[in-house]
Order: structure tokens, then C-alpha cells, then sequence
């Protein structure tokens, strides 16, 4: 059937099909639905309602949504508020059953048997670079390399402790990417690697997403002649969540040099502590302002000075 949708320019119509029909659209319907056009990677048969209920509390729409089938494991989610379908496509990827959903916006202008679902947004991690090059811009540039940069709002979302990371979308009908080699100010070239936050189940044969290994047919070819190798991709391209409201630094603010109101260094004494059995540690009034552990004497005595030894036995 879907054959003959596309290929129907190539059919002899009759009079009666070639008569052509206007059918009129009901635009101020249209206007009010925000409609998101959702394909369903797994292979499980969809249940609506099910859908609807795991999605709710992880979308918490203001306003109510409707879940309708569309055929081929695709579903539209027509949305009342249109702030509502944009948190949905911002905080992308969204799985089901452990595998992608990808999402679109839909006009309902054609039937959604004509979509093309290829495009997934992730937040990239990316790891290997020198600490100096740890900036946005480094991340916006490699991103690129990968799709269409998301744009970026606080740059602290940008950088990790020894890592960057970036919002892109890119082409999931082609492998995961892995990294890239890049070459450096100082001409040495190095390997840059890359990791996918929320990354959904994906084959380690051939680097889609659209299938696991056990329906690739990479492993059924390797498997049939028995050459199992070692796959090319693996769970080392799942990167950890991020928070991005953990700073990876601080600022400690000096103690100041006494003069022109600046603050005053805290006063640090230390004396000696001779112990009966001879050894002696040193003791500082400020260890004791911060809570650091001090000898504590059990049925010992402890002599306090700064020149004296333990007594002769």
C-alpha cells in the first residue's frame, strides 16, 4: 500500500481518478493543536494509553495532551499549549522500552506515513582535551562537526571538570559517532573522545541506534561464517550524567596582608609536644580553630615545652 502512495504518478488512472477533488482544511482547528510526530524504535506493539500514562509525569505538560496511533510505530502527541511540545523537544533524547524516540514537529499537512524520522538531540560529552582548551567555543566548533548546535544559555552547562560538552542533533540513520582526530596549536595530533548522556539502546556492531546487536545483520553475517570479532562499538559510549548546577571549581579568597583594612591573617602559635615514650609532634592553635584531630592523652602524661626531653628511666 505504501508503495502505491508514493508511486502513484506512474499509474493509468481512469476518468473517475484523474478527476481532481478540493477538499477544504479546517484551519482554526489546526491552529490551536501543536502537534509532535513521535517514531517508536522498539519492536513491541504500542499501547496509547500506556504511552500517555509513562509519559505524563516525565513531561508534566501544564495543559492536557492527546496520544493518537498514526501507523508504523508512529504516534502524534497533540499538545494545547505550545510551551508544553517545546519543553518536550528541548530536553530530548526520550526513550521507550530502553530504545529512541524520535521526535518532530508535524503541520498535519501530509500523512505521517511521509515522515522521515533521522534526527536525535543529545548532550555530547567530550573528552581528551588539554585543560587550556576547555572553553564554549572549543565545544561549539567540535559540536558542529557532529550536526546543528543547539544554542546555549549558561555556559557552565558547556564545561565539566576535565570535560566539554554540547547540545547537537544529529543524523541517527548513520553510526554513533566515536570521536574525532583533531590537530592542536602545537601540531601534535591527538584523539578526541566522545560520549552520549541518556544515550537509549544501540548496536555495538554497527553504531545504530535503530537496532540492537541480536537484529543486526553485521553479527547474523559474522555469525553464519563464524568470525565473531571484537565489536566496534560498546556501553564505554554512555557518558554519566551531568549537573550542571555542580561547579567543577571555586574561587578561594586570599587571607588579605594586614594593611589598609584588609583582613588579618588568624594568629597561628605551635609549640612542641614531648610524649613520655620520646617522640614529639607539633601542635597549632589553628589546627584546633579548624577542628583538625589533636594527641589526645590516655592515662599518659603529656609534657608541654620547648626544650625539654622525656624523663631519663
Amino acid at each position: 500500500m505504501e508503495e502505491i502512495l508514493y508511486d502513484w504518478k506512474k499509474l493509468s488512472l481512469t476518468d473517475a481518478e484523474d478527476v481532481k477533488l478540493s477538499l477544504s482544511r479546517s484551519k482554526n482547528i489546526r491552529s490551536k493543536e501543536h502537534i509532535l510526530a513521535a517514531k517508536f524504535l522498539t519492536k513491541r506493539a504500542l499501547n496509547v494509553e500506556a504511552i500517555g500514562r509513562t509519559f505524563k509525569p516525565l513531561w508534566r505538560a501544564k495543559k492536557d495532551f492527546k496520544v493518537r496511533e498514526a501507523g508504523d510505530h508512529v504516534l502524534l502527541f497533540v499538545f494545547e499549549l505550545e510551551a508544553d511540545a517545546e519543553r518536550v523537544l528541548a530536553n530530548e533524547p526520550w526513550t521507550f522500552d530502553k530504545h529512541a524516540v524520535l521526535l518532530q514537529r508535524f503541520d498535519g499537512s501530509t500523512p505521517p506515513r511521509y515522515l522521515r524520522f533521522t534526527k536525535l538531540k543529545f548532550w555530547v560529552q567530550i573528552y581528551g582535551l588539554p585543560i587550556s582548551m576547555l572553553e564554549p567555543e572549543t565545544a561549539i566548533e567540535l559540536g558542529e562537526s557532529l550536526g546543528q548546535v543547539t544554542p546555549y544559555e549558561n555556559p557552565n552547562e558547556l564545561v565539566g571538570g576535565d570535560f566539554l560538552r554540547v547540545h547537537v542533533e544529529i543524523d541517527v540513520s548513520k553510526p554513533l559517532c566515536r570521536g574525532r582526530r583533531v590537530a592542536l596549536d602545537d601540531n601534535n595530533e591527538r584523539w578526541i573522545s566522545f560520549k552520549y548522556e541518556k544515550l537509549p539502546n544501540f548496536c555495538y556492531w554497527c553504531g545504530l541506534i535503530s537496532h540492537d546487536g541480536k537484529d543486526c545483520n553485521l553479527w547474523l553475517a559474522r555469525k553464519d561464517t563464524g568470525n565473531i570479532e571484537p565489536t566496534e562499538y560498546g556501553p564505554w559510549l554512555r557518558a554519566m550524567p551531568f549537573n550542571p548546577g555542580k561547579t567543577s571549581f571555586t574561587i578561594v579568597s586570599g587571607m588579605g596582608d594586614g594593611l589598609g583594612g584588609a583582613s588579618k591573617p588568624s594568629k597561628m602559635t605551635a609549640e612542641a609536644v614531648v610524649h613520655p615514650t620520646g617522640t614529639s609532634t607539633v601542635e597549632s592553635d589553628l589546627g584546633e580553630e579548624n577542628g583538625a584531630d589533636r594527641f589526645q592523652e590516655r592515662n599518659m602524661e603529656t609534657i608541654k615545652t620547648g626544650v625539654q626531653f622525656s624523663p631519663k628511666s
